[in-house]
């Protein structure tokens, strides 16, 4: 159940994961009695830069969706490269509603 301001779930990784073979982050989100926006936010490099989505997916009340979001549309603050290969964190975010997230992925 997230708080009505919604919240990041996720992990920082101990080592940095390789995903340069795929093209986009994906997780499955079932709602309950409200809906909720979703987002995908990664970590970078060794200092564990945060690059974000930005596109805040709906999911209808009482339904599910695939959140989708591709490299290419997640976007970094000035100076600081999305490179695939070295992901250090998954984070993805949820608001207001009680959910179930289910197979974080990348594909």
């Amino acid at each position: 159940t997230s708080p009505a301001d919604g919240n990041w779930y996720g992990r920082s990784l101990p080592k940095p994961l390789d995903l340069s073979r795929f093209s986009r982050l994906a997780f499955d989100v079932k709602t309950g009695a409200v809906g909720t926006v979703g987002e995908f936010a990664v970590e970078v490099g060794p200092e564990k830069k945060w690059c974000q989505g930005g596109r805040w997916a709906w999911v209808n009340p009482s339904s599910t969706k695939t959140i989708k979001t591709p490299f290419s549309g997640i976007h970094c603050p000035a100076g600081v490269h999305l490179d695939p290969a070295k992901i250090t964190g998954v984070w993805v975010f949820i608001k207001a509603s009680t959910v179930v997230i289910d197979q974080v992925r990348a594909e």
